[in-house]
């Protein structure tokens, strides 16, 4: 009995904390500005980036050499334990080509978040705010990689 209650309290404070980390993403995600072509150059993007960016969706060989695997990320349509243990890795084999989303006329939208002039974050979601994906880019000496993949899942809101 005593294995059961303590399985249990793990079990809740995993979904406290995958709860709690939820909401803040969903929090960030929120306050984003949309982006555009303009807005990258505007608002400071590193210069090479959206060039990186588009030769990343144009050519697929250019893409999986622009991908770290086994890649950090999380699932799509994950369970609370998969993003709680951290330990997801999408492989080269298997990897679907990311093609780009076009946010004119679709559900969906793009933001960038500029970390650092070496690091930069791309949420996409889909308009009602209730599902959405992440990729981070990192630079390494003069490209630019794909170092992080969260696949769509349904995003935690505040009521």
């Amino acid at each position: 009995m005593k294995y059961f209650i303590g399985f249990l309290a793990g079990v809740i404070l995993t979904s406290v904390f995958f709860t709690m980390k939820l909401r803040r993403m969903t929090s960030d995600i929120e306050n984003m500005p949309e982006i555009t072509e303009e807005y990258v150059e505007e608002e400071g993007m590193p210069a090479d980036f959206l060039s990186f960016y588009q030769h990343f969706h144009d050519d697929s060989l250019y893409q999986l050499e622009h991908i770290i695997f086994p890649l950090q990320g999380i699932p799509a349509e994950a369970d609370s334990l998969t993003v709680a243990e951290r330990n997801f890795r999408w492989q080269k084999e298997g990897w679907v080509i990311h093609r780009p989303i076009e946010e004119s006329g679709t559900q969906f939208s793009r933001n960038f978040k500029k970390i650092s002039d070496e690091m930069v974050i791309e949420n996409i979601s889909v308009a009602n705010g209730q599902y959405g994906m992440q990729r981070r880019f990192s630079k390494s000496g003069d490209d630019w990689y794909l170092i992080f993949y969260a696949g769509m899942n349904r995003l935690v809101t505040e009521e």
